[in-house]
């Protein structure tokens, strides 16, 4: 499996990495598309500066499942099964466990940088502010969904849910 880049919104895709068979489990690029960061189910995090052209590795080979750039590509969010969650500050050259191990299995990172979002196996959703390092864990039962709004000022609102989701 191929990365496949575009220049004209997607109506031509040139293959990018053909050098050898990844499984690709999650890309992220930044919001000028200058910044593009990648990872490999068992693999590497891979970053690319100029705009998705050439790649180079990062971070050892885990079992990683989800990246998130900020919108101008300079903090990069990533986690991985029985792992941290991983923070780049520097478009992705290096990086620094952080948080509690879990098994995490998606991330979101606003554009602006200042929160992360993470979900962990069993339905645990974690936000946490890494400007202010504040946490807040929602909790919920199987099967339970929460949709988040940001209203400014660091702050959420639920906007709607289903099964049972509170806060601790």
């Amino acid at each position: 499996r191929v990365l496949f880049r575009s220049n004209d919104y997607g109506n031509t895709l040139t293959p990018k990495m053909t050098d050898a068979d990844r499984n690709w489990s999650s890309i992220s690029v930044s919001s000028s598309g200058q910044y593009q960061t990648a990872v490999i189910n068992n693999g590497k995090i891979y970053i690319s500066n100029d705009y998705g052209d050439t790649w180079q590795s990062k971070e050892n080979s885990r079992q990683w499942y989800s990246i998130s750039m900020s919108a101008n590509g300079r903090r990069i969010v990533a986690v991985a099964d029985s792992s941290y969650i991983y923070i780049s500050d520097d478009y992705g050259e290096t990086w620094k466990p952080e948080f509690t191990i879990k098994e995490w299995r998606a991330v979101v990172i606003l554009s602006n940088g200042a929160k992360i979002i993470a979900a962990a196996w069993g339905g645990q959703l974690y936000i946490s502010s890494i400007l202010a390092n504040q946490q807040y864990l929602l909790r919920g039962t199987q099967g339970s969904s929460v949709e988040l709004q940001y209203i400014g000022n660091n702050q959420y609102m639920i906007i709607s849910q289903t099964g049972s989701v509170y806060t601790n």
